[in-house]
């Protein structure tokens, strides 16, 4: 997780929603530490102070989404079900989520660089719902129910991979359905692609 230095509560409360909104309107390439100083009333000199850059900034706006996301859809995954079901609820409340704030699915998949997705581990700002993820393989691995040809980091690359295009695909087209509403299409693809042959459905 990236580090940053301590950063008074006060800060973070003025500049975080104002980063949020401004990434969803305008992209990362768009985010300008000008605009969100005008914005906050927060001086440059401030902002740079405790982040640094506009890209420590923006992590920290992923990392604050990416800890609302996890605690939001961990209570929808059933305890004792078999993994097709709790894999399946997972991405249900996933998707429910974003359906309810689509801004955090713009944010997370679309307004970010591509290179956000390589930075090394110990900058990496989305680990909460990857640990969310580890937990359902440990799981699966532990019964049999998924595939083992089928790595660790291929299972959580078919994650991003299928749920950056969704996202994508259904932002592009002016965001005129439910997320949830693809849950049967989606989740068919990558469960096929991680389970076992013969996984329980």
């Amino acid at each position: 997780m990236i580090a940053l230095k301590h950063v008074p509560t006060q800060i973070e409360a003025r500049l975080l929603p104002v980063v949020v909104d401004l990434l969803f309107k305008h992209g990362y390439a768009g985010l300008n530490i000008r605009e969100v100083s005008k914005v906050t009333g927060m001086g440059p000199a401030t902002i740079y102070k405790y982040f640094g850059s506009k890209e420590k900034l923006t992590l920290r706006v992923l990392q604050d989404l990416d800890h609302q996301v996890a605690e939001a859809i961990l209570p929808g995954i059933p305890g004792s079900e078999p993994q097709y079901d709790r894999w399946k609820a997972f991405y249900r409340s996933l998707l429910s989520y974003y359906d309810e704030y689509p801004v955090v699915a713009v944010i997370q998949n679309i307004s970010m660089p591509t290179s956000t997705w390589f930075l090394p581990q110990d900058r990496w700002p989305v680990v909460e719902v990857a640990e969310v993820i580890r937990a359902l393989i440990s799981e699966g691995r532990a019964c049999g129910e998924l595939d083992p040809l089928v790595s660790d980091n291929q299972i959580l690359a078919t994650h991003y991979m299928h749920l950056v295009r969704e996202v994508r695909l259904w932002h592009f087209r002016g965001m005129s359905w439910r997320l949830i509403d693809r849950l049967e299409i989606f989740f068919a693809i990558i469960w096929k692609t991680i389970s076992t042959p013969g996984a329980a459905k």
